[in-house]
């Protein structure tokens, strides 16, 4: 899931939407991306997409700053 950064509009107000494909440059790497919305499907260079995290990745950070303190307390 990404939002898509609007310059018009407040980020409260971007779209979301789905990655479908991403598409690479002559050198390779990617560079734009095809993006479903409630709207329908729109291309957008990837610096104009923000990354939400899921759910996976919230549950490795929590457990981390849980080892970080758990660490910090420890060792005070």
């Amino acid at each position: 899931m990404v939002l898509l950064a609007d310059d018009n509009a407040s980020p409260l107000s971007w779209k979301l939407g789905t990655v479908l494909r991403l598409i690479t440059g002559s050198d390779g790497n990617a560079r734009v991306a095809d993006i479903t919305t409630n709207k329908g499907c729109v291309r957008r260079s990837l610096v104009r997409l923000c990354k939400l995290p899921t759910a996976e990745e919230l549950e490795v950070k929590k457990s981390s700053y849980r080892e970080i303190y758990i660490t910090y307390y420890a060792t005070t």
